[in-house]
């Protein structure tokens, strides 16, 4: 059992990004809107919808990496991760710096064959490699962590009829129909797409 776990957890700490199609199949062929887009044709690095890959009940789940929005902060500083984001971050010159978020609300479950392992030491922009590397040792550092919350979000979803409160509400209405997801994961296995 615990060869297994750390098997998961070892490729979990892999960086990966999914193939154009399958998001496309979950955006627009499906209307999934909330599934983030993997900007096809305005890609300034190699990097499109690149993150980590969490096993939860058999499916294979993606929870992308984000770039540092004006929501990450209040009043100039860093907001703190929280269960569904969690904030990527380094000490630079004695300064916490903003790295990049997991969004652990936005995971979504792909098929083995639509995950693309993705090798940083293929970025020509050296800045831009060396914030992919340090976003990957924070990772992990924290994949523990990262593996519980997304258990967390999962279950908090799955269990939303018997979960929801007022103070849940707008949490829940932002993470992604996982079980919906999973309905489309198996639908594009089934057909081939």
């Amino acid at each position: 059992m615990l060869a297994i776990f750390l098997e998961r957890l070892i490729s979990m700490l892999k960086l990966y990004s999914v193939s154009d199609e399958y998001i496309h199949y979950l955006r627009v062929e499906n209307h999934v809107t909330h599934v983030f887009d993997s900007k096809e044709g305005h890609r300034t690095h190699k990097r499109k919808y690149i993150g980590i890959v969490i096993s939860i009940n058999t499916y294979n789940y993606f929870a992308p990496l984000s770039s540092p929005k004006a929501s990450d902060y209040i009043d100039g500083k860093i907001r703190s991760s929280n269960t569904s984001i969690l904030r990527i971050t380094k000490i630079d010159k004695g300064q916490e710096i903003l790295l990049s978020t997991i969004k652990l609300l936005n995971m979504i479950p792909v098929p083995d064959s639509e995950l693309l392992s993705y090798n940083p030491d293929e970025e020509t922009d050296l800045k831009y490699k060396s914030i992919i590397k340090d976003e990957i040792r924070w990772i992990e550092r924290n994949d523990v962590n990262i593996l519980n919350n997304s258990r967390i979000i999962y279950n908090l979803k799955i269990h939303e009829s018997e979960r929801k409160t007022p103070k849940n509400i707008k949490l829940l209405n932002a993470i992604l129909p996982f079980k919906e997801l999973e309905k489309l994961h198996d639908n594009w296995i089934r057909t081939g797409k």
